[in-house]
């Protein structure tokens, strides 16, 4: 927000004051305020801008507050008048110096959601964990595929599985590049054309843990989009999140029975005693619902904003938070739903075979065997199956011998003959198995990287911070 609405905050009434009020949503970054506010003096003190006494009385100051202790309109005001109640106005009023309120939100944003996107990285790498183990333990397991959620061909778990795995390690590398984008320290941006004073923002952005500092201060304090982009990675999660428990609540009714949910994680009827409710795989689906309109919500606020702080931007970052909760609380069910889930093996093997899941196998075989065009066999399975002929009925009308036509429409055999790349053979899901496995390896290094630099730039401010105290003891 602008500084300049300060000096009218007096005049306001009541009711626009609490209208405006962002204390309670601003709980989610005060430790990053404090850290802000802590870099930023200590930046002031190394460029002799600040009196070094009273900067060292500022960080006290800064250390002993906590949350519960402030009032007011925002965490940042309301961090200063508590930093004036503690030390005095005289010393109080250096802490601001060359900075605004615009420059100090945005870095501040930025701090938290990287640490929130950390956080995400770390539960889809435990749930792509997950997700291999199931793949290693049911590589032979049948079922059948679906399209239009009709049987279409054979298949495994282990195949169906590695498809979720894809998706999800996709969406795993979106976090870590835009966590990339977001590390990017706004902070010396001030109102929005930057300060006179001889500020070193590039100490700032390293003792805070930043890749870097944003190169136009316009920039700096207006644009939110690694907020829409990180909402946007989000909402992926969730489609995928709700794909899957559709499945699995699908695949837990009675006519399917393709799956048994863990206990720990359904609800029985109010009423029915029978009943087993996947209620936290539905509020996984629903919550998906709700992180799309976060997404939603934040573009709409961002599609009409002038260059360069508009007051619409603190209705934005609420959504950021409910997003990151609904995200965090979904993945954390799902991780431990697909863990205990238990397939119905014989179900799903009875399963395969049913719809003619073999029909593609069987104009492959009339291509290869009895040289004709594919299309031409496509058009001869399909007349048949149309005329209501059961398999036997059809190899005698195709010239199939039977011991033939038992390898042709064997799930199993069809499955062994599919050895390209992509494929659901046991031999290429156990290929994919070691690449899933390395390339978890290599996302657990690139965290790790990241958090590294984090912590070391924290490291470094709270050495520089202590150095200082200890000076002035």
């Amino acid at each position: 927000m602008d500084d300049e609405l300060l000096g009218e905050l007096g005049k306001m009434d009541q009711d626009a004051l609490d209208f405006i009020s962002s204390l309670s949503d601003d709980k989610w970054i005060f430790d990053a305020d404090i850290l802000v506010d802590i870099a930023h003096v200590l930046m002031l003190m190394e460029q002799d801008i600040v009196p070094e006494r009273s900067g060292v009385e500022i960080i006290r100051a800064l250390k002993e507050i906590k949350y519960d202790d402030l009032s007011g309109e925002d965490v940042h005001v309301a961090i200063e008048s508590r930093v004036n109640e503690l030390v005095g106005e005289e010393t109080a009023g250096w802490m601001h110096t060359a900075r605004s309120r615009n420059d100090e939100v945005a870095t501040c944003i930025r701090i938290r959601l990287r640490h929130e996107l950390l956080n995400i990285a770390w539960d889809l790498h435990q749930f792509l964990k997950n997700i291999l183990k199931v793949v290693e333990e049911n590589t032979n397991t049948m079922m059948p595929g679906f399209t239009h959620l009709q049987h279409a061909e054979p298949t495994t778990i282990g195949h169906h599985y590695l498809a979720y795995f894809e998706s999800f390690d996709r969406n795993l590398t979106r976090i870590l590049d835009c966590f990339d984008r977001a590390n990017k320290s706004p902070l010396g941006s001030c109102a929005l054309t930057s300060t006179t004073f001889k500020i070193d923002r590039e100490l700032t952005a390293q003792l805070l843990g930043f890749n870097g500092v944003m190169r136009n201060s316009m920039d700096g304090v207006s644009s939110r989009d690694f907020a829409l982009e990180a909402v946007s990675c989000f909402n992926n999660i969730m489609l995928d999140l709700s794909r899957l428990s559709e499945e699995l609540i699908i695949w837990s009714s009675t006519e399917y029975s393709f799956v048994e949910l863990p206990n720990e994680y359904t609800s029985t009827s109010s009423i029915m005693p029978q009943k087993k409710n996947p209620d936290t795989l539905e509020l996984v689906r629903a919550k998906s619902g709700s992180v799309l309109g976060d997404y939603t919500a934040i573009s709409s606020i961002l599609k009409s904003l002038p260059y360069a702080y508009n007051r619409d931007l603190q209705e934005l970052t609420p959504k950021i938070w409910s997003s990151v909760q609904n995200l965090r609380g979904s993945l954390n069910i799902a991780n431990e739903v697909i863990k205990e889930t238990e397939f119905n093996n014989e179900k799903l093997k009875k399963s395969s075979k049913k719809g003619l899941t073999s029909g593609s196998e069987l104009a492959n075989y009339l291509v290869k065997q009895q040289e004709i065009p594919f299309r031409i066999a496509h058009s001869k399975i399909s007349n048949l199956v149309n005329k209501g002929l059961n398999i036997e009925e059809m190899a005698k009308q195709l010239n199939i011998p039977k011991n033939t036509l038992k390898q042709i429409t064997d799930p199993q055999k069809i499955l062994e003959q599919k050895n390209t790349h992509g494929s659901p053979s046991p031999k290429i899901t156990k290929q994919e198995i070691k690449n899933g496995q390395q390339r978890l390896k290599k996302h657990k290094k690139q965290i790790k990287t990241r958090e590294k630099k984090v912590n070391d730039g924290l490291k470094n401010l709270e050495q520089k911070m202590n150095n200082y105290l200890k000076k002035h003891t």
